[in-house]
């Protein structure tokens, strides 16, 4: 009897998606599904210690560069600090924090997002289907979902162009899902990923467990691009799957 009911109530969830036309969830990975960019951070500043003796502070990082990409911020700090950068430097030192970095993952534990595998879990009901959009490497999104028993389809960076607050990542996405821009929710921590997501013309992205400091200034945005934040959740118990779903 009770499979019945569980049947009854899936079917008439099923019905719902058909009505209001979602089918599929773009998620940004690190800050949105899980915390592993404690890793990126520790190699970088490690590199930057032993190497140059500069001394990059976690302020620095939250603050300044954490939504920019390795090699980026390898360049940044080092003009910043008057050095010289002759050949690759910054994409030789970007491949030796990798190997830091992934040393250091294999000795942690990997931190789920809390409240994302029940999130998940209504994915799964309700029939959406979801994939990971990351603006780090595919090996890594693999590496990370594999040691955290995620399901979960997941890309990196080497599977587009441009990195967010260019839209690549999302197009790459929908492409994946074979569904259009108007068919998902999407779901990013940062405001690149959110700003990604409206230039991708996607209506419903949705802020979540957000930083208001990185958010202060998006209605500049927002202005420009002329499509507005769908919804802000300080985390994923907030959400409301069928809610989003309905408006």
């Amino acid at each position: 009897m009770e499979t019945q009911k569980n049947s009854k109530n899936i079917s008439i969830n099923f019905r719902n998606l058909i009505s209001y036309n979602i089918k599929g969830v773009l998620l940004d990975f690190d800050g949105t599904v899980v915390n592993s960019e404690n890793s990126r951070y520790l190699s970088i500043k490690k590199i930057l210690e032993v190497e140059y003796s500069i001394y990059f502070t976690e302020d620095e990082w939250k603050n300044t560069y954490k939504s920019l990409g390795t090699e980026l911020i390898f360049k940044l700090i080092l003009e910043k600090n008057n050095i010289k950068i002759i050949d690759n430097l910054p994409n030789m030192l970007y491949e030796k924090s990798k190997i830091i970095r992934t040393q250091i993952e294999e000795e942690e534990e990997v931190e789920i997002i809390e409240g994302f595998l029940e999130f998940y879990e209504q994915c799964n009901i309700l029939g959406l289907k979801c994939i990971i959009c990351s603006g780090g490497t595919s090996e890594h999104v693999q590496r990370i979902l594999k040691k955290a028993n995620l399901q979960i389809q997941g890309f990196g960076r080497d599977e587009y162009n441009n990195r967010k607050p260019a839209p690549d990542a999302w197009l790459k996405g929908l492409e994946l899902l074979k569904l259009d821009k108007h068919e998902v929710l999407l779901f990013d921590d940062a405001k690149t990923g959110i700003v990604a997501g409206l230039r991708a013309g996607i209506k419903k992205c949705c802020a979540i467990d957000y930083d208001v400091e990185d958010f202060k200034d998006i209605q500049k945005d927002e202005q420009e691009i002329g499509i507005k934040t769908f919804k802000y959740f300080n985390n994923w118990k907030e959400v409301n799957l069928e809610e989003l779903i309905k408006n």
